[in-house]
């Protein structure tokens, strides 16, 4: 299953919601990889930079990446 998705992008939390909006209206269900968050939850604090990573399906590969560049955003996985 853990290989089943892929990296597609890596950057700050602003521009991965932007991301995550036109994935969604264009039905693709990203997964958000956030370990600040996942920290704080924990009660561990924050431990790095506010850097988050978008995961998606493989067979949505293709489609993301026409996606974010439509965005006009670089993408940095």
């Amino acid at each position: 299953m853990k290989n089943d998705f892929v990296l597609i992008y890596r950057g700050s939390l602003i521009i991965c919601q932007r991301i995550i909006n036109e994935f969604k209206k264009n039905n693709i269900h990203a997964i958000v990889k956030n370990q600040n968050e996942s920290a704080r939850l924990a009660g561990f604090g924050i431990i790095c930079d506010q850097i988050i990573e978008l995961l998606v399906h493989r067979d949505e590969k293709n489609l993301s990446i026409k996606i974010i560049d439509n965005l006009g955003i670089e993408i940095q996985s």
